[in-house]
């Protein structure tokens, strides 16, 4: 019997960790016009082939993040207000659904087969990408790959997201986004696996490996501009692990030739054709260019912010009004201080950095890399953010 359940456990295993190597893609695909996404549908046989083995409990998440489910529960309740049906869920449908996920996939979590999945999905994305640039240099054709698994990508249809990505970008030509919906969305991916690549307990003392630089090259190709800011980070972060860990002198004579190296490196692609385009990305991250796209996906959500009142500040407002700006960008940080107050950003950051304390630092990399992508993007209860978290808090059980 017990056999049984062990077998079933560890095939049950296998599939969660495929879906959660997917779910920042399957997270965007809807089905019909609902809520209801390709991610969570798979959760939810997840789900119940974990509670037909008996395995099912929460009492592997940390109270922190209980805590923060439960003021979120209490502020949409009392401050924010019920607009629908699926607001009567703790905390709203989407963050339930989230923290089910996030039960389901601690309790199953085998770091290996993540990380095995999430580099066969990134170098096969990374292949295509290759091709897609091949065959427009060639002939100028444009190769759509974004698998048409519903009609509804992220609000968007099929024909809706080719046509966009077709559009031609500053300095001519066009971006292309491999089986991920757009650039930035596989930059991201990017950056979470070379992260889990460059920390890992074999590489952690490597200042590099070979799969690190593939990802790395990938990242110039896809001219992603949270892509090349979060290698700057992470590279500052691995650069600093490596001279107060190993303690190794032959590093430090490398990373003496490194990183001018690299720095001249750098400006040269930024000077290229090829790297102009993130250049003049990199160049809106300033706080007088108003009129720049990362002007407002860095600044202007604090803007809107600062409109509130202190109450507001504080207790929260609600998802519709979070959202409800126009011409701007809410980035995950920005969107979660607006809806959920101070206490509600509070509380999640208390969260990550309690689950950091006495974990190996493959930990801290991974909440550093999730930062630096939610202080610009939209990652809020997205994939990406379940593949950190659940990673974060599988560390206290000696699983990563």
């Amino acid at each position: 019997m017990n056999t049984n359940i062990t077998i079933k456990k560890s095939n049950l295993s296998s599939l969660a960790m495929l879906v959660l190597a997917l779910s920042p893609m399957l997270f965007y695909y809807y089905i019909g016009d609902g809520k209801i996404t390709i991610l969570i549908l798979l959760g939810f046989f997840l789900l119940i082939g974990l509670c037909l083995s008996g395995q099912f409990s929460f009492k592997k998440i940390p109270n922190t993040y209980l805590l923060y489910w439960g003021w979120c529960t209490i502020q949409l309740y009392t401050i924010a207000g019920i607009s629908g049906w699926s607001d009567y869920l703790p905390g709203g449908i989407l963050l339930c659904v989230f923290s089910i996920l996030l039960v389901v996939m601690v309790q199953l979590l085998n770091f290996d087969k993540l990380y095995h999945y999430m580099r066969l999905i990134f170098i096969i994305s990374s292949l295509l990408l290759f091709i897609q640039y091949a065959i427009y240099y060639l002939d100028g054709s444009i190769l759509f790959l974004v698998p048409p698994l519903t009609d509804n990508i992220g609000g968007e249809t099929i024909g809706e997201l080719m046509e966009r990505n077709a559009r031609p970008i500053i300095g001519g030509g066009v971006r292309f986004s491999s089986i991920f919906m757009e650039p930035s969305y596989f930059g991201q991916y990017g950056l979470v696996l070379l992260t889990m690549e460059l920390f890992s307990n074999k590489n952690k003392e490597k200042l590099y490996t070979k799969f690190s630089l593939f990802i790395i090259a990938t990242l110039l190709v896809l001219r992603s501009g949270i892509g090349l800011l979060g290698l700057t980070i992470i590279g500052v972060v691995k650069v600093i692990y490596i001279i107060f860990t190993t303690k190794n002198t032959k590093y430090y004579a490398l990373l003496s030739i490194m990183i001018p190296a690299v720095f001249v490196v750098f400006q040269y692609y930024l000077a290229s054709s090829s790297g102009s385009y993130v250049a003049s990305r990199m160049n809106e991250l300033d706080a007088s260019n108003e009129q720049g796209s990362g002007f407002s996906r860095i600044f202007f959500g604090w803007n809107y912010f600062s409109e509130l009142d202190l109450k507001s500040k504080v207790l929260g407002t609600s998802r519709n009004y979070a959202l409800g700006f126009e011409n701007g960008f809410s980035n995950m940080v920005t969107y979660v201080v607006t809806s959920q107050g101070i206490i509600g950003l509070g509380l999640l950051i208390r969260f990550y950095i309690k689950e950091c304390v006495k974990k190996p630092f493959i930990v801290w990399a991974l909440v550093i890399t999730l930062t630096t992508i939610a202080l610009i993007e939209a990652c809020y209860l997205g994939g990406l953010m379940l593949i950190v978290s659940v990673i974060v808090i599988g560390a206290r059980y000696n699983r990563v």
